[in-house]
């Protein structure tokens, strides 16, 4: 007989109205985030409206739904990680915070933009 699996179980309080959760404070959606990202070495710390997809090749593409320029951070789940924006091929220069490494970018409004990092 083999172990029992060990697992997490999360209990997310949502509103009544699913459209509320895009009023929900960027701290509370950045823990959120991280907590349900698990294994995925990337995630957001943004405000509402931004989204992630991620690939197993270290890739990933954000996208906003925003009418307005947002500043935010993209986290990478390895300190001293490097990122490069596959569109223009510039290094983003980062700063390592515990175990992880943090990205400052400001992206146009609904807009793509695709990553890479290594």
């Amino acid at each position: 007989m083999s172990a029992p699996k060990q697992g997490r179980l999360f209990i997310l309080v949502i509103p009544e109205n699913d459209s509320d959760l895009y009023q929900l404070p960027q701290e509370i959606l950045t823990q959120i985030r991280k907590e349900l990202m698990g294994d995925i070495p990337v995630y957001l710390d943004c405000p509402s409206k931004i989204s992630l997809f991620t690939y197993d090749n270290n890739t990933f593409v954000t996208r906003s739904y925003l009418t307005n320029a947002a500043s935010y951070k993209i986290v990478v789940k390895k300190p001293l990680a490097r990122m490069f924006n596959l569109q223009t091929g510039a290094e983003l220069h980062g700063y390592v915070d515990g175990h992880t490494t943090v990205f400052e970018v400001l992206q146009m409004p609904r807009t793509f933009v695709a990553y890479r990092f290594e």
